[in-house]
């Protein structure tokens, strides 16, 4: 991520010269939560993401941009609640904004609530159809298993590490191997040390029956403390592919408790076949499942 600690680096001079200014800000904080997640810049970094928003709505408390921001990292920082609040209130200051309805979206995914993740997702493409940070819509959809509605939307931002992972991905459980091989290739050429390599360099050993370099990739990116609760399970899948339930679960465990909870997705996805009758998977799914309940019970049977 030289971009975004370049981008850091001029944001912080021009707040130096201008503290006032509440976009900077939030592009600070965009930047030092981008960092943290795909740099493994770790929690400190996180924390000083968090502090930028809060600082750019100090300056002006309708700011969507921070708001949408704020929003999506307590999403990924297993504040839910508060992340489904900052959404809303983005609603009262617009009804029409497509970033509160892509904050929406993002943390029903979290929580699990795929079909109202798609349509708020899809409300917000209608509406900013060309948004490359609505790139993440993409999987929702893939986790719906609507491969080429996920492929259009990570297509946003083509090219891109995210894109590209997912991308891989979706080719592989298309049978398209070779098209799956040849674009987790091109991640690690572009990126060699970011979180998305690990999972290329997992991924790719896997296709080549190399378990041994798959369990240090995807070891080094645990150990690594990713600060995003999706990333978690990601990393559980990897494990889920080597069979090995003990870590399977560890890994599950801790994406649940930093806030991810999509049982749907979690109990139905072909990465845990291979561990889906171990106890220690049952007990982490069930974790899952009763937080999942919870919050649909609170945001949605209760409304």
């Amino acid at each position: 991520t030289e971009g975004d600690l370049l981008a850091i680096e001029m944001l912080t001079n021009s707040i130096q010269l201008d503290s006032s200014y509440a976009p900077a800000f939030s592009e600070l904080g965009f930047r030092r939560q981008r960092h943290g997640n795909y740099g493994l810049a770790g929690a400190q970094e996180i924390s000083k993401a968090e502090q930028a928003y809060q600082r750019a709505l100090s300056l002006n408390d309708e700011l969507l941009d921070a708001l949408f921001n704020l929003s999506n990292l307590y999403t990924e920082m297993g504040r839910t609640e508060k992340a489904v609040e900052l959404a809303k209130r983005m609603f009262t200051i617009n009804p029409n904004s497509a970033q509160a309805h892509f904050s929406l979206g993002y943390v029903y995914r979290y929580a699990g609530m795929l079909e109202e993740s798609e349509k708020m997702f899809d409300r917000a493409l209608a509406i900013d159809p060309g948004n490359r940070r609505f790139r993440s819509a993409g999987v929702t959809y893939a986790c719906l298993g609507k491969y080429e509605k996920a492929v259009h939307a990570f297509n946003l931002d083509k090219g891109s590490s995210l894109a590209l992972v997912w991308t891989a991905d979706i080719f592989y459980l298309q049978g398209q191997e070779e098209k799956a091989l040849e674009t987790w290739n091109t991640l690690l050429a572009q990126e060699p040390t970011g979180t998305f390599s690990f999972f290329s360099r997992a991924r790719l050993a896997l296709v080549e029956g190399d378990t041994e370099t798959a369990r240090t990739a995807i070891t080094e990116l645990e150990r690594a403390n990713p600060a995003d609760a999706e990333e978690w399970v990601a990393i559980a899948g990897i494990y889920g592919l080597l069979g090995d339930a003990v870590s399977t679960a560890r890994a599950l465990e801790e994406g649940v408790n930093r806030g991810y909870f999509n049982y749907p997705y979690m109990a139905a996805n072909s990465l845990f076949d291979r561990v889906r009758s171990a106890p220690e998977f049952q007990r982490v799914l069930e974790m899952a499942k009763v937080r999942h309940e919870a919050f649909k019970e609170k945001f949605f049977l209760n409304n």
